[in-house]
This record gives structure tokens, sequence and C-alpha cells, in this order.
């Protein structure tokens, strides 16, 4: 798609049509060939045959992170052994990711640039298993990573060469100097300051970097084409002395250095890239071409990594770029225009200070709420003066790292240099925390369609350019709607023929009627009816893992929806509501179902608001959230709730008891005794939800019942996440269903069993698990036959 855009853009930009076609046509078929690319050169990974196997690795350390318990670990190996550290070598090229943890005398300053030999189970990255959630397997492959290991105490092994003396020294500077700050600045300010730096977000608290993603002043974090720009100014005016060639070299050497530290990122290399087209054209007296540097930048990097098409930082950035070269020379001569026509100058200052802030802030909109679900009113006000600090933090960072070098003059230029940054970042600080105080700053967005987006960017961007102005003047107004005309049929068609859009029409989503959620180990349905109705049953949960927030929440919210009608919840347990309760900050609930014995613990199940407050969250709460309120519906045996026309859910269990039996109840501390036995029926399928069920109760579900038939259901929600204990064959009989769908997780349990999983065999029962297949699909559920997808083919 974004080479198709390029195309486009080369189009519309150039008045010759020949030469128009000529390069329109070439930069799809770079586009092509970067798709094509991994087909025809990387068809088989040196490492595939090692896939699943306990394997050792030899290489060299390309960068470090560190986590809290662990350390991550660029690799470049260059032999693998399939034997021991001193087997056969076959000699290799591939980047592993790997996760090792931390043991006494593993320096992390020490390993750049180090060679090293691992031992570990090499596996391929995890893929995304949601629909538009975060692909972490393609992540990596954009920065050229395609394997990831886990190694174990005592398998990590130094070699005492450093095979990359340039990566070495690098990371020993950008050490040193967090050493440095890390003993004259606190460590929020630090951490602050080294991810302005380097774009490493490890030394900051993960609340401090969501207050400014919540302020839509996170961009400051991610090292940008602003760093690298700000950066060039400052060294250029430093060097103005030199002479021309020396000061370009020195420059270009630093942005190298810079970009190294900054681990090339594509921000980074982009804004290099372009700089050193700038002094290229500069050197040899030709002249520089805004757009052309854009273009020629952007297929060098696709020509190294065609992946890094998927990079959201590589997209992000180009579009930044490209949107000051289209829209912003547009907007300036709407200023100039105003200028002479009210002949106040002052207007023409005012107008071009704010025009490149409005600029990016009204084109990056809609690509922010498409990748992050969030829209900010605080960065309007707030980016003016985050800039302005950043405009003087980057360059006295930067001195920093230097000067802590120095003997003597360089401790007091440090410090007189740290007290600057230390006040800057306390000012940055103080005006984050004001915004983030306010709560009113931001708030949660649906992804816009792709149509949409297709038919924002091309209708602005045709607009702002030069070839519209023309055929505006000349009074070529068919050709003007012609070529709207071919940007709305590509906002319908495009979507729809690449299958993310239901029909052709630009504001069409992918919307799928029953999807079984890949929560991890819990269990999560999501219903959407036909008059737009949304439905959970049960929302996954984990002690150590914020399901509702990091997966429902993104989950809904890039698949159009923004508030729930109804969450059933089957039991209390994590892996069923803790979800719920999480999404519940973020996301309205109207209505919250559950078993009616709960009544005599309704403390145990708070939401909104009242769960924020609990669990000391409150600063986490939109405006929205603070005053919603979810009504309660208590359940039992023989209830039914009407969702939509032919749309609706039966309570088969548990049934309705006294109050001493309730207390008897949770008291034996069975909280699966309590699980919700829910059949949903949509239109002509039926899915039986059973919560955790066991052994004990199937046999009581089917006792209960005076005739199988009405257990009969298509699509079986497997028990208990297919335990042991679980799904019985005089079970499997009375249910009698087509498709079996375990969701599970990785776990310790050993779930899902080996017997369970024979059982479905036995049956000709087709099975899926979100742990291997990720989210499960029903379709077309108003015809005889449903269509089943899985969203790991």
């Amino acid at each position: 798609m974004s080479g198709i855009f390029i195309a486009c853009f080369c189009f519309l930009e150039k008045n010759n049509r020949r030469e128009s076609v000529i390069r329109a046509g070439f930069f799809l078929f770079v586009f092509f060939i970067g798709i094509q690319y991994p087909s025809f050169f990387q068809l088989h990974s040196a490492l595939d045959k090692y896939a699943g196997e306990v394997i050792v690795l030899k290489g060299m350390v390309c960068s470090v992170s560190e986590k809290e318990n662990s350390m991550r670990i660029l690799l470049k190996s260059n032999a693998v052994s399939a034997n021991a550290y001193e087997g056969d070598w076959k000699c290799v090229s591939a980047r592993v990711l790997l996760t090792i943890r931390k043991q006494d005398g593993l320096d992390e300053k020490c390993l750049y640039g180090e060679e090293i030999c691992v031992k570990g189970i090499l596996e391929k990255p995890q893929q995304g298993k949601n629909p538009g959630m975060f692909d972490y397997a393609e992540y990596l492959k954009s920065k050229k990573i395609d394997w990831v290991m886990s190694v174990g105490y005592g398998h990590f092994e130094m070699k005492q060469n450093k095979t990359n003396k340039v990566v070495w020294l690098a990371a020993q500077f950008k050490e040193k100097g967090i050493k440095s700050l890390q003993q004259v600045l606190t460590e929020e300010k630090c951490g602050l300051l080294v991810a302005m730096l380097f774009g490493d977000k490890n030394y900051m608290e993960e609340e401090l970097y969501e207050s400014f993603q919540k302020n839509g002043t996170a961009h400051i974090l991610a090292v940008s084409g602003i760093h690298v720009h700000l950066l060039y100014l400052y060294i250029s005016r430093f060097l103005q002395r030199e002479a021309k060639l020396q000061r370009s070299l020195l420059i270009l050497l630093f942005l190298f250095l810079y970009a190294t530290l900054a681990e090339f990122s594509p921000s980074v290399v982009r804004a290099s890239l372009m700089i050193g087209i700038h002094i290229l054209a500069s050197l040899l007296m030709q002249r520089y071409d805004f757009f052309s540097a854009i273009c020629f930048s952007c297929f060098l990097q696709i020509l190294y990594n065609p992946y890094v098409i998927c990079n959201v930082g590589f997209q992000l950035s180009y579009l930044a770029v490209y949107s000051l070269a289209v829209v912003l020379p547009w907007v300036d001569s709407r200023i100039d225009r105003l200028i002479l026509k009210t002949g106040n100058e002052w207007i023409g200052n005012v107008g071009r200070f704010f025009s490149p802030l409005l600029v990016l802030q009204i084109m990056m909109g809609p690509m922010v709420a498409f990748y992050f679900n969030t829209f900010s009113f605080s960065a309007f006000f707030l980016n003016i003066p985050i800039l302005f600090f950043a405009g003087m933090l980057i360059p006295i960072g930067m001195s920093l790292l230097f000067l802590c070098w120095l003997p003597y003059s360089g401790g007091f230029l440090f410090g007189i240099a740290a007290k600057s940054a230390d006040l800057l970042l306390e000012a940055m600080l103080f005006l984050n925390e004001l915004f983030t105080r306010w709560g009113n700053g931001y708030f949660w967005v649906v992804s816009p369609p792709y149509g949409v987006l297709i038919l924002f960017y091309g209708i602005l961007f045709f607009f702002c350019t030069e070839m519209h102005c023309i055929l505006y003047r000349r009074k070529k107004v068919q050709r003007i709607y012609i070529i709207f005309t071919v940007i709305m049929l590509c906002a319908c068609v495009l979507p729809y023929v690449l299958g993310i859009a239901d029909v052709p029409h630009p504001f069409s989503r992918r919307l799928h009627q029953l999807t079984f959620v890949d929560v991890g180990q819990g269990d999560c349905l999501h219903i959407r009816t036909p008059n737009g109705k949304n439905i959970l049953i049960d929302g996954g949960g984990s002690a150590s893992f914020d399901t509702g927030k990091k997966i429902l929440l993104p989950y809904l919210l890039k698949n159009g929806v923004d508030h729930i009608d109804l969450a059933v919840v089957t039991h209390l347990h994590t892996d069923h509501f803790k979800g719920i309760q999480g999404l519940s900050i973020f996301m309205p609930i109207t209505y919250l179902a559950t078993y009616e014995g709960n009544q005599i613990r309704e403390e145990e199940f708070s939401l909104g608001a009242e769960y924020a407050g609990k669990e000391g969250r409150m600063n986490e709460l939109t405006k929205r959230q603070k005053i919603q309120k979810t009504e309660t519906l208590y359940l039992k045996k023989g209830d039914q709730i009407k969702l939509d026309e032919g749309i609706w859910l039966d309570v088969l269990a548990p049934r309705e008891m006294s109050l001493k039996e309730y207390e008897n109840l949770f008291d034996a501390e069975d909280e699966n005794a309590t699980s919700l036995i829910i059949k949903v029926s949509y239109l002509n399928c039926t899915v039986l939800m059973t919560g955790d069920l066991g052994f004990e109760g199937e046999q009581s579900l089917m006792n209960s019942v005076e005739n199988f038939k009405k257990l009969h259901c298509d699509v079986l929600k497997v028990g208990h996440h297919g335990s042991a204990y679980s799904t019985s064959e005089e079970f499997i009989n009375a249910v009698s269903p087509s498709l079996a769908v375990i969701q599970v997780g990785k776990n310790n349990f050993g779930h899902p069993a080996s017997r369970v999983i024979e059982l479905f065999q036995k049956y000709d029962i087709m099975l899926a698990r979100n742990d291997l297949d990720g989210a499960v699909f029903l379709d077309n559920l108003s015809s005889k036959t449903i269509k089943i997808e899985k969203f790991c083919k």
C-alpha cells in the first residue's frame, strides 16, 4: 500500500506526463520487487532445519537491552552447532534475539562487539494472534531478525574477542555517559533524557512513558528526524569556520556515530540519509530537491530490508516529512495571500511559526489513531513548549556525553551543563504532569478503516499538490473530478479486494459475528450482532499481566468497538474475570451479568472507577469512565437474554439456591462449581460456553436436562482449557459438536491434555486452539454452512 502511495505521489507532483509515468512506474516496480525479495532470495534460512531444537550459536553482540531480571541481546551469528560447544560448526548468517537470565559477572557494557557462544532452543518469533493487534514477528522482521532464543543459566560463554571495535567503542561511550547522568540526575530525569537522546526507554518508568503518550508528546522519546536535524544545525554552527569538505566529512561521521547509538532506527536513518544527500548536493554544487531526497532515502531503506515498510516508525517518519514537503508549502502560500489581503506582517510570522506544528498534527492524527488508538487535545498546546525544551536538551545532553570523558575543566563544564539539563527536565516534567492531572486532554478512539485513510490522505495530498493548483487555474475541473473519483474508487475497492473490508465502501471493516479472542490462558468470546451490539463472555486475565489493557482494549478499538453492551462473567476466577475488570477502566460496559449467588459478595466484582480506586489506577481513567456506571444482572438456570433478532443467550446452569446454600457453596471454595453454563444461539449456529466445567459439573449438567438435545450445539468451547479432568466421552456424545475450541495459552498445567485432543480426533470433531491458531472466527451464521477461519493460517 505504501509503495502504491509513493507511486501516486510521484505522479501527482510532476507536471511532465511522461516523466510522471516513468517515476510512478519505477517506484511501483521497486515496491513489488521488494515484496517478492524474500521469496526470490530468502526461500530458506540456514537455521530453518534447527527450528525447535537445542543448538549452540556463535556470533557477535550487536545490541543489548536490560530488563528487570533478564537481558535481551541481538546476536549476529556466524556459526551453529547442533551438538556441543566444541562440536561441528557450520557457517551461517542470521540475526537472533537472545533472552538471557541475569548472571553474576555478566556486565552489559562489556558485551557490545564481543564474540559470544550461547546454547538454547531456537524458535520463530510469536506472530500476532488477534486481528489488528501488534505482530511481534513482523516487527522483528522489520529489524532483520528472524529468530529468537531463550538461553538458560550457565549456557552463556564470552570468547573475550572484540570482533567489532566500532560497536564496542560506541557502547562504551554511551554506557559511561548514562552512568555519569545517573550520578547527577534523579532516576526519573535521567530516564527521560536517555530516552530523548537514544530512544532507549528501558530507564523510564512505564507510567511516565504512558503519560507522554496520553499527552501526544511521546514522539520526543523516540529518536526521530527532529533530533537528527537539531544536532545537524548545532554541529554545522559549531564547525562553520572549518573548510567545507572537512566540515561535511565531520558531520557525516557524527551522524553515523549517532545512528549507531540509536541502533539505526528508521527515522534516524531517513534523516541522516537526507542530510547526507543535502551535503553531497552542496559539495557537487547541485540543486537539492527535498521530495527527491525523501523518495531516494525511502528506496534505499526498502532495498536494504523490504520488511522495513511494516515498521510503524518508518511509516510515521516518512508520512511526517512528506506532509512537510507537500502540505506545508500549500499552507504557507495561504498565509502569504492573507498577508497581502490584510497587510499585517505579524500574521505571517505567527502563521509560519505554528503552521508546521498544525500540519503535522492534522496529518499524523489519523495514523496515530490507527496504530495507537488515542487522540490528544493536549498535543496542540504541549508540543510547542516540549519541542522548545527538547531543542535545548538534546545538544546539552550530547555535550554531557562528551564532557564526562574530559578531566578537570570537563568536570566543571559538566556540572554547569548537568544543572541546565536538570532545570529543563524539571520544567518538561512539570508541564507533562500538569496536563496528565487535568485528565481531559486525551481520549481513546477506534482505528479508522483502511478506506478512510486512503480517502483522507489521497484527497488531501492531491489537493495540496502543484498539479491540482495548475488544473484548477486552467479550469480543467473535469480532470480534477476524475482524479477524485479514482481516489474514491481506490478507497472503496482496495480494502475489499485485500480482504480487510466486508463491502466496497470506505467506512467498511472486516467484521466477524463470533470471535474466540486469544487472551492467553483464559476464555473470551466476542459476539457482534447485526445491529452493532457487542457482547463479551469472559475476558481472560492474569495476576502478572494486564489482559484488559494490553489485549482486550487494543483488540476492540482496532476492530471498531468503543463500548461493550454486555459482559457476561461465567465465574470470578482471574483467567475469566480480571480482563473484564481491566477493560472497564478504559471502556464503558453497560451491563455486567454473573451468577445470582454472587450477590452475597458484590465487593469482589467491582468495575470502572470503583475498581480503579481499589487498584490505585485512578489516573488512568478518562472523564467518560469516571461517570460511567455499570448495571449488574444476576443469572441462574432457566434465564434467557435476548441480544438481537434471532440471537439470545440461554443459561443452563447453575440452578437457583437459597441464601444458606450460596454461603455453603462459596465456603467450599470451589469457584468452578459456580460457573455459568451458557448456550449462545446466533441465527442458525449454537455455541456452548462451559467455563471451567469439570467431570462432576458435566455429569450434573447432563442429569439436569430432560433431553440431551438441549445440550446439542454446533460449537463447543472446551471446559477448563482442555484440562485432563474435564471433557468426558459421555459429555461429548451428549453435546455432539461439529467444532471444538480450546481457549488456552502458554501454561504449566499441561493444558490441553493429550487425552482430550485424542477424544476429539476419535469422534472426528474439528479442533481449534488459540495457542496454535490464534483467534477463531465464525461467520455466515445465517446459513446452514458455517464459515470457520483461524487467524494464524
